[in-house]
């Protein structure tokens, strides 16, 4: 079971054998013998991998996630996209002080592309989608 489950996870997320034994610092034949069945994953290891996979140990050892808390980022993980994925697994191998700058250009990005948006609909007098709490926040923001 937790050889099939990490397996899955690591394809999904579109890393390499290579990739996650150097995250997890164990060679790439001791991972490899996690996803054949040979070896098992220590605890340390089971941790980390539910880390970068966004999932809990639960889930990697059962293929369970945790229903008594819906709002487990296990449970979001398992519903977002393979790319969403990804960009979290790639989010968190960076220091925090890289997170939070990475954070800030997010929001910036999101900013001006909402902000385009709302200047396009003014301009050609067309209505737009975006909520109004996020619309009333991105017209108070200065650029």
């Amino acid at each position: 079971m937790i050889r099939d489950n990490i397996k899955k996870l690591r394809e999904e997320m579109g890393s390499t054998q290579k990739q996650l034994a150097d995250y997890l610092n164990v060679t790439r034949s001791t991972y490899s013998y996690y996803e054949s069945g040979k070896n098992f994953p220590s605890i340390q290891s089971l941790i980390k991998l539910s880390k970068i996979f966004g999932v809990s140990c639960d889930y990697i050892l059962t293929g369970k996630t945790n229903s008594a808390n819906p709002q487990y980022i296990g449970d979001i993980i398992n519903e977002s996209t393979k790319k969403e994925r990804k960009i979290l697994c790639y989010f968190r191998t960076l220091p925090a002080g890289m997170q939070d700058k990475v954070l800030d250009i997010l929001k910036t990005f999101i900013k001006k592309f909402y902000l385009k948006i709302i200047i396009h609909c003014k301009r050609y007098r067309v209505s737009h989608s975006i909520p109004s709490k996020l619309y009333a926040h991105l017209i108070s923001q200065k650029f």
